[in-house]
């Protein structure tokens, strides 16, 4: 054992473990789903998630090195 091992057995998140961001991007919206709860009757609720290449929306031909020379390079 090298001595810099055991330091990092205690660096393993816990199953379901979420960054603080992502929390808190997870409260508001049930927070917002509350609160139109109480005007409207609502009996069901689905959540869909998915990934968006926002990129290949407003260009469909991008590929490689054009997605590292987008809107934002040179800002």
């Amino acid at each position: 054992m090298d001595g810099y091992s055991a330091r990092f057995n205690n660096r393993k998140k816990e199953d379901g473990w979420l960054a603080p961001s992502i929390k808190q991007k997870i409260q508001c919206h049930l927070q917002v789903a509350e609160n139109v709860h109480k005007i409207l009757p609502i009996t069901k609720i689905i959540v869909e998630t998915a990934s968006f290449d926002i990129q290949k929306i407003k260009n469909f031909q991008i590929e490689g090195e054009e997605y590292q020379q987008g809107e934002q390079l040179n800002f």
